[in-house]
Parts: C-alpha cells; structure tokens; sequence
C-alpha cells in the first residue's frame, strides 16, 4: 500500500461520498479505531527498560498499534498527521489506564460501543450510500485509511488545504461516474427492459424514462464562446440510431429531451447519455453515448460511411460551419445560418489594398493559385483593431475556421492579425456520418485543416500557437483524427512530427489509430503504429481497434489487421455484449480472418453474452465455411 495522500483519499472518498454517511463515520470511525485500541490492550507488554517506558504506555499490542498508525499518518502528511498523533496516543494511554483500573466494565462498555458503531456503518452503506463498505474491495487498506480519511474531512471543514480538496472532490467525483456508467450497463444484463431508457445527467443517474417521456435539464452552462447578449441554446446532437430526439427550447442552458426507443430487440439495446459538466467552470466539455453494442448494431452503421466521408470532406467548408454563437433549432436538421464570404466578413477591418491588388480570388480556390488577391500583408498596422463585441468575436473564429478548411493563406494571416482566436472550436454539421442521422461536431481550426487536407494552412496555424491535441472542449476530434479520416498520410506524418498526442481520445472516446484502422491505408495504420500506441483502449461504445478494423470490412482491412495482429493487439478483445472479433468474423462469413484470427490467439471457445461461440453464431448465420473451419482448428488442436 503506496503511502501516496491522494490516491489513497481517493479510493477511500469513492466510498463515502454522501453527506449522510460521511457524518456516520466522522462519528462511529474514532470509537471502532479506539476501542479497538483498547481490546489490544488487553494482551501483555513486552518488558523494556525503564528509560524506554513511558507512563501509561506499556509496550503492548494497542500501544503498538498506536504508534505505528501516528507514524504511518505522519509519513502520509506530516502536518496533519501530527495533530492527530497526539490524540490516537492520549487516547490509547487512556485506554491503557481504564484496561488497568476498571477492566470488566471498561471492556463492556468498549464492546458495545464496537458493535454499534460498526453496525452504524454498514447502515450508512446500504441506505445512504448504495454502495458496500471499501474494507470488501480492500481489508487492510480501508481499516488503515478510514481514521486519516474522517481526520482529514474534520480538517478540510475548518479550510485547510482546500487545493487538495478540490482536486479529491473533482477526481472523486470521477471515479463515481465511471461506477454509475458500468453499474448502468451490467442492470440490463444485455435485455431490453420494456422499452425504457435509462439516463444520467451531470454525473446523477435517473429513474427510467419511459418512451415518449420528456425530462427538463438545466445545464447551467456559463460557457466561453456564446455572446453574452445572445441567447444561446444548450443541443446535444446525441441521439439513438434515429430514436431518441431531442429538441431545445429558447431558454438558455435548458434542453428538452424526447426518449423513444423503438426496435428493442437490436442487440444495442441499452443506451445512456451523457451531459458532461466541468464541475468547477461550469463549461460545457462534451457528451458521449454507452450503449450495449453489439455486433449487429455497429454493422449497422452505413457500410458507405467511407464514401460518405468523402463527399462531406469535399463540401465548401462554409457550408458545414456553425458559429457557436448561433442557436440551432434541432440537431437533427441544424438551422446553419449563410457564412458570408471572407471578403464580407472581414471587410469592416480590411486595411486598404494596393490599388495595383488584383480582383479577390474565389473564397474556394487554392491559395497557391494566386498570392495577390488578398489584402497585402505589408498594409497591416502595428497593432490589430480589436473585436468589438463577442459576435465578432465568434465571427471571425467562424472565418478563420472556413479559411483554413479552404487552406487561403492570406485570409488566415488576416484574420489572425485581427484577433482571431486560433483554437476556437466552430460546430461542424454531419461530422460524424458514422451514425445515421449523422451527428454534429466542433472543430478547431487546425483540426479542419486536417480534415480537408490543408497541408499549409496547418504549418501556418501551429507556427502562429494552434494546438496540435486540442482538448475535446475546442475540437470533439483531434486534428490526427481528422487526417487519418481524410486517409492523408502526408497531414498524418507532419502532425506526428509536430508532437501530437498518439493516443487522444475524441469525444466518443475514439483513437486516431481506431480511425486509421477503419478509414485509412496500411501506410498510415503502419505510421501510427511506428508510435507505439496504446491498443488496448476500448472507445465509448466498448469497441477496440481490432473492432474497428473488421467492421465494416474493405479491402485494406486485412492487411491492417494483420499488422495489429502482428504488433500484439489482443484478438480477444471484448465488446459491450462480450462477444470478440472472432464472433464477428463468423457472424460475416469472413473464413480469412476467422483464420487469422485464430492463428493469433483467438479463443474459439470464448462465449459471448448470449452465451454463443463463434461456431455457434457462424452456424446460425449459415456460414458453414466458417463452421468447418472453426471445427478444422478444433480437431487439429485436439
């Protein structure tokens, strides 16, 4: 057990974090450890020599305790542990002297104060807390904690330390939700539960909200980007495979939200949505979907997705754009108000131009083609004018994510040079065509550089400070996401070089190699893996990138998962409803990679929560090439 003051407050204030609880224990803890103290005096002392023995503090087994648990507590925090040594030894000296002089009655009284104050605790569990005793999951490190932990909770009362608070607050609450998120999923053991759905909001699970049912949100977002003058409506853009919708109303930070769930025998049949609050700026952070996926849920997703991606990526940039300072009606059909044109937009802060300037280019042509046709860079002055209001604010982050979509150079030193803010994030409708309806997203403006294959205008943006791992806050995909979406291995190398974070999440809890996998060449799927990252991170929906790479199959899929194979990817990997990729390739009537599947390691005998094998699931899809295969291995092996 780490003597680490954090983690270990951690673990233990996971399980007492209702107030309720918490007081029982600030109450009932002191007597369990005391006269527990007490009992273990009892027992005899080891001789010492008179210069060793301190009054009322023979060596015995309670007083050896004591001692060890001060110097444990100091070690852990000096300071605090110091104020409470003194009285875990004047209280074990008090002990010593009532053993001595009044031991039948003192032993008495000590037992049933034990007795109750343990029974006090597991009430507090059970009725307040929901949740059993930390000593269950770890004896020896709750029995030892529990004192220091109602110690520290008296001393942060009276202010001490209160950066330490904060930081065991947020991290607590952290851990809470993940319990909440997998406690969620595990309720419907893999059944749909009369058409209900279950949600959590801000961290707080809710009762099942039948279909049809609407609930009342109120986010309390205070966000940075939305104009204080203008009321901004709080979407989520996430919904179920098409069946739950959600509308918002004009109050700000209130979101109307429709459940209906249709189709319950899918196999993704338990869903629930996340509205993710920072807790300390109240800014919103993002939201994710858990769902219990399976594989008929994620073939589901349109198998032209790739296509898809390409016709979206091929779009004038402006007409996916949204500033965040713009409502919109409902995610499912976004009101996208006009961009107008960079000249437009930047007119009312342009310098003059030379008059020998040439007439300004298509807003949509390459920056390459002409250099003169945007406002000549020696005409800016030594100080930009600044934005005079939030609304301008917002708008040129809105062009200088446009310009750097459509990679004009000149537009972007501009709007730079104006004040825009290089890592705001704009909403980017139908970002995410995996999902039908396709869902929204936002964007930083490197991030859409990488989406459109803006090799420049990338270079430009990071030299001027544009954040090549963007927290999800300012992009829900990393600029690496998009470039391995766009399946550009060039982008790909160059953000690599520029030190982005291999391993950065987006906002469904996606890796770039996840993307690379499904969307991108075995040259970019080699790139990454030249980085060494991490394999073994399942995204929101509990899919790996052994997952991503089967589903749907294409032509480079083989090789790509060859190449995790070889690498260490483990093909035994489970999703939501616990079946692994060898299920899955049955299921498609894929013998190749059932094949290599299994001359990786794949378990043949893995069942998955339907409690099927693969052979069983292949036989029930009539695939009795795969059947043979699988019995070829078996027999083979036996």
């Amino acid at each position: 057990m780490a003597l680490n003051l954090e983690k270990q407050l951690q673990f233990y204030g996971a399980y007492h974090h209702n107030a309720v609880n918490v007081a029982i224990h600030v109450t009932c803890v002191p007597m369990i450890m005391m006269t527990a103290f007490l009992f273990a005096t009892n027992t005899g002392a080891i001789p010492l020599p008179t210069w060793a023995t301190v009054p009322n503090l023979p060596a015995n087994l309670g007083t050896i305790l004591a001692t060890t648990y001060s110097g444990l507590y100091i070690l852990m925090e000096p300071v605090a542990g110091c104020m409470l040594a003194p009285l875990i030894m004047g209280g074990t000296a008090y002990a010593n002297v009532l053993t001595s002089t009044y031991p039948k009655t003192a032993n008495q009284w000590a037992l049933g104060l034990h007795i109750f104050s343990w029974v006090a605790q597991f009430v507090g569990h059970g009725v307040f807390e929901g949740r059993a005793p930390a000593l269950l999951d770890n004896l020896v490190q709750a029995l030892f904690l529990a004192p220091f932990f109602v110690w520290m909770e008296i001393l942060f009362m009276f202010g001490y330390r209160p950066e330490l608070k904060s930081r065991l607050d947020k991290a607590i609450e952290g851990d809470l939700q993940k319990l909440q998120a997998e406690k969620a999923a595990k309720q419907t053991n893999g059944h749909a539960k009369e058409n209900r759905v279950q949600v959590m909001l801000n961290g707080t699970m809710k009762q099942d909200i039948a279909p049809g049912a609407s609930i009342r949100v109120i986010a309390n977002i205070s966000a940075e980007f939305p104009p204080e003058d203008d009321t901004w409506n709080f979407c989520t853009w996430l919904d179920v495979e098409d069946e739950a919708e959600t509308q918002c109303p004009p109050d700000k930070g209130e979101t109307l939200l429709t459940c209906a769930l249709g189709q319950p025998n899918r196999s993704c049949r338990y869903y629930t949505i996340f509205y993710n609050i920072d807790n300390t700026s109240g800014r919103y952070v993002g939201a994710g979907l858990v769902s219990k996926m399976g594989f008929d849920s994620m073939a589901a997703w349109d198998r032209n997705t790739i296509e898809a991606n390409r016709k979206r990526n091929s779009r004038n940039p402006t007409d996916s754009a949204i500033s965040f300072g713009s409502p919109t009606a409902s995610p499912r059909s976004p009101v996208s108000p006009s961009t107008p044109s960079f000249e437009a937009a930047t007119s009312r802060w342009s310098p003059p131009t030379s008059p020998t300037t040439s007439a300004p280019r298509s807003r949509h042509t390459s920056p390459t083609t002409s250099s003169s046709s945007s406002p000549m860079r020696c005409s800016f002055g030594s100080s930009p004018p600044p934005a005079s209001s939030h609304r301008d604010h917002n708008l040129l982050a809105s062009q200088l994510y446009a310009a750097s979509c459509a990679g004009d150079i000149a537009h972007i030193e501009l709007l730079l040079y104006l004040g825009a803010p290089i890592n705001a994030s704009t909403l980017v409708r139908e970002l995410y065509t995996a999902f039908k309806p396709a869902k929204h997203g936002h964007l930083s403006p490197l991030a859409g550089a990488a989406t459109h294959g803006q090799f420049e205008a990338a270079k430009l943006l990071i030299a001027h400070g544009a954040h090549v791992s963007p927290d999800i806050a300012y992009s829900s995909s990393a600029p690496l996401h998009q470039a391995c979406l766009a399946d550009d291995i060039e982008m790909v190398h160059f953000l690599l070089a520029a030190g982005t974070d291999i391993n950065q999440q987006n906002t469904y809890k996606s890796t770039p190699i996840m993307y690379a996998a499904r969307y991108a060449s075995e040259e970019i799927v080699r790139l990454l893996l030249s980085y060494n990252p991490d394999l073994r991170i399942t995204s929101m929906i509990g899919t790996n990138v052994i997952h991503w790479a089967m589903l749907p199959f294409r032509k480079e899929s083989m090789p790509i998962l060859h190449l995790l194979l070889e690498v260490g990817a483990n093909p035994n990997m489970r999703m939501a409803d616990d079946g692994t990729s060898l299920h899955y390739a049955a299921q498609s009537g894929l013998v190749e990679v059932v094949e290599l599947l299994l001359a990786y390691g794949a378990d043949r005998g893995a069942r998955n929560q339907d409690w099927k094998t693969a052979s069983e699931i292949a036989a029930g899809a009539g695939s009795e090439a795969c059947v043979e295969t699988l019995r070829k291995r078996r027999a083979r092996r036996d």
